[in-house]
């Protein structure tokens, strides 16, 4: 571990004392918010949590998951309720492998600031994981529309976007549906982890734009 990263566990070590205590943890558990907005603020501003692994070039600080695991270890181990796996690693990265150039561009700063919140859906309703899923995408003149229900998909009920895995005619394909929206119904979900938020999304042909390439 180098100087740095070692500096950045004290610094997240220090974040968490203040900001995930035990009572503090409790606390938030009995309410229905599913983060505190002042612990995602300072984390976000302050340490710069979300923008770690994002590109320079995308408004990011250009790190490697190594400093972002120290993160999470720090955060794991506090029980600290915020979408750092949500939008800082599972939307992050899934736009960052799509090497879509454009949806990049346009998602990618917000999530680095942590003014806004991804997250994603991949297992259908059935909690089946597509491409043997049912949730399907069809092209028409106004564009791609996608239907369909994901299960258990973490912090849908705060993301500003969600990205959905979708089947098309050219085989299994990535979404980007935007949040809130009338197709769009979000239904939270009772779990065992109360730090967690989970939910069910159904979509009834949603307004969608495909991630990278079709299939």
């Amino acid at each position: 571990m180098t100087a740095e990263q070692q500096a950045l566990r004290e610094v997240m070590q220090s974040f968490t004392t203040k900001h995930s205590s035990e009572v503090k943890v409790r606390e938030l558990m009995a309410t229905t918010e599913p983060f505190d907005p002042v612990a995602w603020s300072a984390l976000s501003e302050q340490i710069g949590a979300p923008a770690l692994v994002i590109p320079e070039k995308f408004g990011g600080a250009g790190f490697g998951f190594g400093e972002l695991g120290i993160v999470l270890e720090e955060s794991g181990r506090s029980l600290l309720a915020a979408p750092l796996l949500s939008s800082s690693v599972l939307a992050t990265y899934t736009l960052l492998l799509s090497e879509d150039d454009v949806l990049c561009a346009e998602l990618l700063p917000g999530l680095a600031e942590g003014a806004r919140l991804g997250t994603l859906a991949a297992g259908d309703d059935d909690l089946v994981i597509a491409p043997n899923g049912r949730t399907t995408a069809r092209h028409s003149d106004d564009g791609w529309r996608v239907t369909g229900a994901k299960a258990y998909v973490l912090d849908a009920m705060c993301a500003d976007f969600v990205i959905v895995a979708a089947n098309t005619e050219s085989g299994h394909s990535l979404f980007v549906v935007d949040l809130p929206q009338t197709e769009v119904d979000i239904t939270p979900l009772t779990v065992m982890d109360q730090t967690r938020s989970f939910a069910r999304v159904e979509l009834g042909e949603a307004p969608a734009r495909p991630l990278g390439r079709a299939g």
